[in-house]
């Protein structure tokens, strides 16, 4: 679970975790119980992309984009070590420049309003959480997916509640990879993606049952939360 968990906030890709452990268990170096765990660890590791991806809503985000330009010179040295962190201090700040960019697109009234009209046609829980589901096993990135929404709702195109929906969709649409990789596999890889696949379903259903059923008092938790923090 903590290897799971480490890797993935490392690499800010549980797809890529669970191909990897996938590949693994094709090849018998691993087991089911210790492919699963990993999994399981993965799914908290891929929640840092959405933490450094809120960053973007505070006043230190501008200062963050400067990353890039410590990375762009880090790259440069002969060491490797120094190279890698460069790498990492570019891969961050790119981050932190697009989702800037997006942030600022949703400045523009016709942007945020026809955000605001779609959502408010299609504002159901189930709905939004299927939407989830598809563009993510489309694109196969709950990240990328979880950092737009992030980015729709600081920039007031997307309510709270509808992006809670979206993001735990996105969080069972980017088990399309597991399946995929599992693809050609031996017996055992193939359990474990299912295993896999039935365990984020579990997880995704029970949670979506709680938001429709105190989407409002949530919702308000939260908005709480964000008073506190702005004071």
């Amino acid at each position: 679970l903590g290897i799971g968990t480490t890797v993935t906030a490392a690499i800010q890709s549980s797809d890529a975790t669970s191909a990897m452990v996938i590949g693994f268990i094709n090849a018998g170096v691993m087991t089911i119980y210790q492919g699963l765990s990993i999994m399981l660890g993965a799914y908290i590791g891929t929640t840092v992309t959405g933490v450094l991806a809120s960053f973007s809503s505070l006043s230190v985000s501008l200062y963050l984009l400067l990353f890039s330009f410590f990375g762009t010179i880090l790259i440069f040295f002969k060491n490797e070590k120094i190279k890698n962190i460069g790498e990492i201090l570019l891969g961050l700040g790119l981050l932190f420049f697009g989702l800037a960019v997006m942030k600022e697109s949703f400045k523009n009234a016709d942007i945020t309003n026809g955000c605001q009209t779609l959502f408010k046609n299609i504002d159901y829980g189930v709905v939004l959480f299927i939407l989830g589901v598809l563009i993510t096993a489309i694109i196969q990135s709950s990240s990328a997916i979880t950092s737009i929404v992030i980015a729709m709702a600081g920039g007031g195109a997307l309510g709270l509640g509808s992006s809670l929906y979206l993001v735990l969709g996105a969080t069972l649409g980017t088990v399309a990879t597991t399946l995929l990789s599992c693809l050609g596999g031996n017996v055992n890889g193939k359990r474990t993606a299912v295993a896999a696949f039935l365990m984020r379903l579990c997880t995704s259903l029970v949670t979506l049952v709680i938001l429709l059923i105190f989407e409002d008092e949530i919702v308000n938790l939260l908005g709480i939360f964000k008073v506190q923090s702005i004071l």
